[in-house]
């Protein structure tokens, strides 16, 4: 994946050619206290997306 796009996906833009996936599983997790995703992507290495998601029950005890 080229840079900018890297770069734009990540700012939360939706590029023209690219699906809705990336803004659709972004939208959800903002959802969800204490989850998140990152993508690392490198020309000729390949992109590597991780969801991380909170067990049930630990984001009520970061919280208070």
């Amino acid at each position: 994946m080229a840079d900018d796009m890297l770069y734009r996906l990540r700012a939360g833009a939706r590029p023209e050619g690219v699906g809705i996936g990336v803004t659709n599983v972004r939208r959800r997790l903002a959802a969800i206290p204490g989850a998140s995703v990152t993508v690392d992507s490198a020309l000729e290495r390949g992109t590597k997306v991780t969801v991380y998601l909170p067990k049930p029950g630990t984001a009520s005890l970061d919280a208070g």
